[in-house]
């Protein structure tokens, strides 16, 4: 009990920064270009269907990696699986939903999300979700082919 409540503390200390920066930047919403996908199905409960919000990007073509990072989320992937390019155009959403053997779904406007980003009208906003089974984490990475 007392594990999910300082996880649950910890994820509203990223939303909170999330909410509060910005523009979170190409790259991930970490400094070191990767984010964690919580395997928890609450870990996007400010998202509608349980998404969380990855990271804004500028308009063009980029590659998405997906890689494992362990049983706690906290360990840099080592390999990791690429997919695209996609084209992602500016005020659009996207959701990128991770299962396991880190397989991605990657689809364009594909529910009701809600852009936390002022500039959701020009830049395009990427939305994650972990949805392997037996509590894998994964991450995500988006380097940039082109910007338009």
């Amino acid at each position: 009990m007392k594990l999910n409540i300082y996880l649950f503390t910890l994820q509203l200390l990223i939303l909170s920064l999330l909410l509060t920066t910005p523009s979170l930047g190409q790259g991930g919403c970490w400094l070191s270009g990767w984010c964690p996908l919580n395997p928890n199905p609450m870990s996007g409960a400010a998202q509608p269907f349980g998404y969380w919000p990855v990271t804004d990007l500028t308009q063009g073509a980029y590659l998405i990696d997906v890689g494992s990072t362990g049983e706690t989320g906290w360990t840099v992937p080592t390999t990791w699986k690429t997919y695209g390019p996609y084209t992602l155009r500016a005020g659009h959403k996207y959701s990128a939903d991770v299962g396991s053997m880190a397989s991605l779904v990657f689809k364009e406007d594909p529910a009701p999300l809600i852009n936390f980003d002022l500039q959701s009208r020009t830049r395009a906003m990427v939305y994650g979700k972990n949805n392997a089974w037996g509590g894998q984490w994964y991450a995500l990475k988006i380097p940039t082919v082109t910007r338009e």
